[in-house]
């Protein structure tokens, strides 16, 4: 951010950030889960204080609350996350597992008791691109 602010100013990126973060994680694997929702309007939202006591889960924001309505003109927009939660993990199966627990715990209904999330990514599908 520093470098884009003095870029914008000055014209020059200054001092590069090589020595402030490393691309490569520390050796770890980031994750990010954004569940999206079909068109409706959501009832009861489960598991969302839950997902956020899951190890390796950093921080997970509730993108709309119950009564929120998601049309079919929203499709293919932000405005269809519903959830996001990001999280870090130290191996490809600790990450597997947590995942796996994060969509498993969170649900959002329509009053039928319905989910109204979309399949999210198998992570196991692809696995040999993540190692």
């Amino acid at each position: 951010m520093e470098m884009l602010i003095r870029f914008a100013i000055t014209g020059s990126e200054g001092e590069t950030i090589k020595d402030k973060a490393d691309p490569y994680l520390n050796g770890r694997y980031d994750w990010n889960i954004s569940f999206l929702m079909k068109p409706g309007i959501i009832a009861k939202i489960i598991g969302y204080e839950e997902i956020k006591r899951i190890p390796g889960v950093i921080n997970a924001v509730i993108e709309h609350e119950v009564a929120a309505e998601i049309k079919p003109s929203d499709r293919g927009l932000l405005k269809q996350i519903c959830c996001r939660v990001i999280g870090h993990s130290d191996t490809v199966d600790e990450m597997r597992d947590s995942v796996k627990k994060v969509t498993s715990v969170y649900q959002v209904l329509d009053a039928n008791g319905e989910s109204l999330l979309l399949p999210v990514l198998d992570i196991d599908k692809y696995r040999e691109t993540v190692v």
